[in-house]
């Protein structure tokens, strides 16, 4: 949407274009605001149905009377229509108040109801529940510590679910299974455990370390002095004690480095074969020290074991063969690694080969063992013993029941809680009876719904508006019919009405602008779409009134139906462009500045939040140096700015103080209501709290009501400047 400038010479350049639904328009007084109105109104009336509000005088007509929506004889019709259905409305909720007496109210002294019948049936229940719980739980501990027998008959945990779940187990005893069963639990289980075979075969590891026993490394060099085993083990430990420059520990001669690269050479230092054997030497002693572990462990697990007497002959042969097999293993082993370690010292000789027969395989010792272990263990004593205890118990339990007479408890319980089925199910039945009659308050309500939008009703209007001034004004709303079925509003107070001509301004322009806002969404309108212009809406209103205003504005502007095309915004007013603009996105709406030079208006898109300041953002300078401020400790100082930033926050937003402070903000709250009036104890730092701590609860707070880039934008802002 385009608008011609060009009918007024007071603006620079010939037209605006308004590109987006909604628009802002800031300027002071005589920018040129009536103007574009008055220009929006004269090019778009023929296409739109406009819509402006620019004060009370806008709106009243030229009888000077806030004139009435128009009823005519079809209105009276569907009036008489909504009445019927009003009345039925009111006869089912008189049901439902006779329900709500009968299932949720007391009764009168001397009356009952079904409310009072299930309060005594919920009683009479809970007492026999309780008499059997108490029975449950004290049966249970007698059970838990019963020793009677000479060994517990119940795990430690046994608690009274257990106890309800062994009930219908309960069995009575004669006194020859008693006995036997006691018998039973005399005996002790004893469990052995399997030992695991080795993971190891001797041959073939005697096998492997022979071929590294006849491996010969042949030295690169030939040295004469070095003539046996015995001095070449004395330059090779030599070749590792010294360095080239140093005195030999032995003959105190210096050591050239032609004699250290002599005897690396001979030792072949840099040759793969023998770096290769010394290698796998080191990994067979390695692997000879895990066997040597696993003997042991073996010879220790035979050790643990616990067998039944009937069985203690075949175990120990068994036990025997293996040690003795184990240390024939042991002995070859250590042959073995003392032949490794030979080899290591010289791995230029060959080693005498090892020769290792072995008349039994250990693991099939193992294996004989194996199957003592498993016989030892699959007999039932272990079941025998639980049957026992089970047996026992279901004994005591028997005797129990009988003593506690259970039978009868557990008939009063079923016989009460029958009752109070019986009860629920009619309360059920009422409750049924009910939904049935607030579905059809529903259908009723909807149908005088849809009856009410067919009509234009002058009275809701007052209504509406009344209920929005009630804390604010000492007078209310009116409507006065007319003989022409076009009535007006008048004000009345203190039984007097008069014209609402004789308010003051601020008076009259609220009640002027929430008739507006109602009369937007009259039914029976012109089908045009609308164009909505709130020309400087603010006037001299009180604060109050300018937040009325400011949230009744915000709610339009959040209105996601297709009430209107294009909707204007245009005022003088700072505090009222900021509030009203809050949140808004710059990508989705327009913002203009308006600026007078000499005669000439100019005007310029703006971005919003960059462009404008209040006294309000003079609030978190101050409360930012403070805070900066390091000579000031008390952080109890920071607390009264804060409250005066959350209130002018909360007003200009539309929000109320319990809305601001719900859930963990309660903290905040009560530090600001501590902190900015308490004179208990002038001594006492009340805060409790660094100035840190502070800010971190106002920030949570501001987070929690969606304020989290409004606090951002003021608490950078200012630590910026």
């Amino acid at each position: 949407m385009t608008i011609t400038l060009t009918l007024d010479e007071k603006f620079k350049g010939s037209e605006i274009e308004f590109d987006k639904k909604i628009n802002f328009i800031y300027g002071k007084n005589g920018t040129g605001k009536s103007t574009i109105t008055k220009l929006l109104e004269e090019q778009c009336k023929d296409k739109y149905d406009v819509r402006i509000f620019n004060g009370f005088n806008s709106i009243v007509g030229e009888d000077k009377n806030l004139n009435a929506v128009l009823l005519g004889e079809e209105n009276n019709e569907i009036q008489k229509q909504i009445d019927v259905i009003q009345k039925n409305i009111s006869d089912e909720e008189d049901e439902i108040e006779k329900i709500r007496n009968e299932i949720e109210r007391e009764p009168e002294e001397g009356k009952t109801n079904l409310f009072k019948q299930k309060q005594e049936a919920e009683k009479n229940s809970k007492d026999a529940n309780k008499a059997l719980e108490d029975f449950y739980s004290k049966s249970a501990k007698k059970i838990k510590v019963h020793l009677d027998y000479g060994y517990p008959i119940a795990k430690t945990s046994y608690d009274k679910r257990d106890f309800i779940d062994e009930i219908s187990s309960k069995n009575k005893l004669g006194e020859s299974d008693i006995e036997k069963y006691r018998q039973t639990l005399k005996e002790e289980v004893k469990t052995a455990n399997e030992i695991k075979n080795i993971n190891f075969n001797l041959i073939e590891l005697v096998e492997k370390v022979n071929k590294l026993l006849k491996t010969e490394i042949t030295p690169t060099k030939t040295i004469e002095r070095i003539v046996d085993a015995q001095k070449r083990k004395f330059a090779q430990d030599g070749l590792h004690l010294h360095k080239a420059g140093e005195h030999c520990a032995f003959c105190n001669n210096k050591i050239e480095q032609s004699v250290i690269d002599e005897l690396e050479a001979y030792f072949n230092k840099n040759d793969e074969d023998a770096n290769n054997l010394k290698t796998n030497l080191t990994a067979e002693l390695v692997n000879i020290r895990s066997y040597q572990e696993i003997l042991n462990n073996i010879e220790n697990d035979l050790d643990k074991n616990e067998f039944y007497t009937k069985n203690k002959d075949e175990v120990d042969k068994a036990k025997n063969n293996i040690k003795k097999v184990i240390k024939i293993y042991e002995e070859n082993i250590k042959s073995i690694g003392d032949s490794l370690k030979k080899k290591q010292n010289d791995i230029f000789s060959s080693i005498d080969v090892l020769d290792v027969k072995l008349e039994e395989d250990l693991n099939k010792l193992i294996d004989d063992y194996n199957k003592i272990v498993k016989k030892n263990n699959d007999n039932n004593l272990k079941e025998e013993k639980e049957e026992a205890k089970d047996k026992l118990r279901f004994n005591l339990i028997w005797e129990l029941c009988e003593e506690g007479d259970y039978d009868n408890k557990l008939a009063t319980l079923t016989s009460k809680e029958d009752e109070k089925k019986n009860i629920d199910k009619l309360i059920d039945d009422k409750k049924l009876e009910r939904g049935k009659l607030e579905s059809e308050i529903k259908k009723l309500e909807n149908e005088k719904q849809k009856l009410e939008k067919e009509t234009q009703n002058e009275i809701k209007l007052a209504n509406e508006i009344n209920r929005i001034l009630k804390n604010y004004v000492s007078f209310e709303l009116e409507h006065v019919p007319n003989q022409a079925q076009q009535g007006f509003y008048q004000i009345k107070e203190k039984g007097r009405s008069r014209s609402v001509t004789e308010l003051s301004e601020g008076e009259k322009n609220i009640i002027a602008f929430l008739y507006f806002i109602f009369k937007l969404e009259e039914v029976g309108q012109k089908e045009k779409p609308k164009i909505i212009i709130f020309d400087d809406p603010m006037t001299s209103n009180d604060d109050v009134m300018q937040y009325i205003i400011i949230g009744k504005i915000q709610n339009l502007l959040k209105k996601k139906q297709n009430l209107y095309e294009k909707l204007f915004v245009l005022t003088h007013n700072t505090h009222f462009y900021i509030n009203v603009t809050e949140g808004k996105d710059d990508k989705k709406n327009n913002y203009f500045l308006l600026s007078k030079d000499a005669e000439v208006i100019s005007y310029k898109p703006i971005k919003h939040n960059n462009q404008i300041k209040t006294s309000y953002d003079a609030l978190w300078v101050h409360l930012r140096t403070l805070y900066d401020n390091d000579t000031i400790k008390d952080s109890s100082i920071l607390c009264n700015l804060i409250r005066r930033i959350i209130e002018t926050y909360t007003k200009f937003n539309n929000l109320s103080g319990e809305e601001f402070y719900t859930g963990d903000n309660f903290v905040l709250r009560k530090l600001l209501n501590v902190s900015s009036h308490s004179i208990d104890d002038l001594e006492t730092d009340l805060t409790g709290m660094t100035k840190d701590q502070i800010i971190q609860e106002m920030k949570k707070a501001f987070e929690t009501n969606n304020g989290k880039n409004h606090f951002n934008k003021h608490w950078e802002t200012e630590n910026n400047q």
